[in-house]
């Protein structure tokens, strides 16, 4: 096995107007799709860690939580298409609170090859010590309450 040559991908410095744009049309998701292929192709990358839930914030999340799903799943077919992989940043459950939360898996997991759990949030809202087992095995059961076999899907 060849390793994979996977940049990350963020949102980084766009304004919340910017981004619900984005989310709410069609053609601007399709856009960015194109564009992230395209740059995957010109640069050989085998395709993206895309860091976007956690990027877009608490109240973009809750009331667009469906057009988040449809830019992911669009991302993900277009890079597909290609034969390159999509691996999107997740952040874990914190208390009962849960941002990124079992609908949400259940609604990507045949759209994303892999699910980076943000483990090293452990700690807060500072980076910390990596989390201890039982806590990560709690997160990931928690996303997978309605397909366990998915699992495998979720690195940490």
């Amino acid at each position: 096995h060849q390793p994979l040559l996977v940049p990350r991908f963020q949102l980084d410095g766009w304004s919340p107007d910017v981004i619900r744009s984005l989310l709410v049309s069609k053609d601007q998701r399709l856009t960015l799709a194109d564009k992230l292929v395209n740059e995957c192709r010109k640069h050989g990358f085998d395709g993206l860690v895309l860091e976007l839930w956690d990027e877009v914030g608490y109240s973009i999340v809750e009331s667009h939580r469906e057009e988040l799903h449809t830019l992911i799943q669009e991302i993900g077919a277009a890079l597909h298409r290609h034969d390159m992989k999509l691996i999107v940043v997740i952040p874990p459950i914190r208390g009962t609170y849960a941002m990124f939360d079992t609908p949400d898996f259940d609604a990507l997991v045949d759209h994303v090859d892999r699910f980076s759990l943000m483990t090293y949030d452990f700690s807060g809202v500072t980076a910390g010590p990596n989390a201890p087992i039982r806590w990560m095995h709690k997160a990931v059961s928690h996303l997978c309450a309605t397909s366990p076999h998915r699992s495998n899907q979720i690195l940490l």
